[in-house]
């Protein structure tokens, strides 16, 4: 039996001009608030491929007030092969929806939204155009 998609919430894609080239990507507003009840907002690029949400580590320690020591640490396999990251459990704020989930703290500027727990709450779809500009992801609520 098939079900017709509605989808409630679209943001046209974001972009990037680096030397010569544009590059365009599905990111989305996210607010990340820790237990201590202090948040960060960011844009975060929609991943299909990340398991969990992830932000830079230094924003968790610096503006978060979050003690990278005594976080537990997740091991994963990615481009690099197996790395070990710290994580801790915050609020993660995104399309409408609040949800504590594990987020990856990460030596990189990127904040993510990852398929853990988002994918299972929404329908997600990725509608790409050649040039980019007509490009965006929509969401749909399960």
């Amino acid at each position: 039996m098939s079900r017709t998609i509605e989808f409630q919430t679209e943001y046209k894609y974001e972009w990037e001009r680096r030397n010569a080239e544009v590059f365009w990507r599905p990111e989305i507003n996210a607010m990340f608030r820790s237990k201590t009840g202090k948040s960060r907002r960011g844009r975060a690029l929609v991943d299909s491929g990340a398991d969990w949400c992830a932000m830079p580590k230094d924003v968790a320690v610096d503006h978060l007030g979050i003690d990278i020591g005594s976080c537990p640490v997740e091991t994963l396999k990615g481009i690099a092969g197996l790395t070990k990251i710290p994580y801790t459990t915050m609020v993660v704020r995104a399309v409408g929806i609040e949800r504590e989930c594990k987020v990856l703290l990460m030596d990189s500027d990127l904040y993510l939204v990852g398929r853990i727990p988002f994918f299972s709450l929404f329908d997600v779809a990725f509608h790409e155009e050649t040039n980019g500009s007509n490009s965006r992801i929509l969401f749909a609520k399960k």
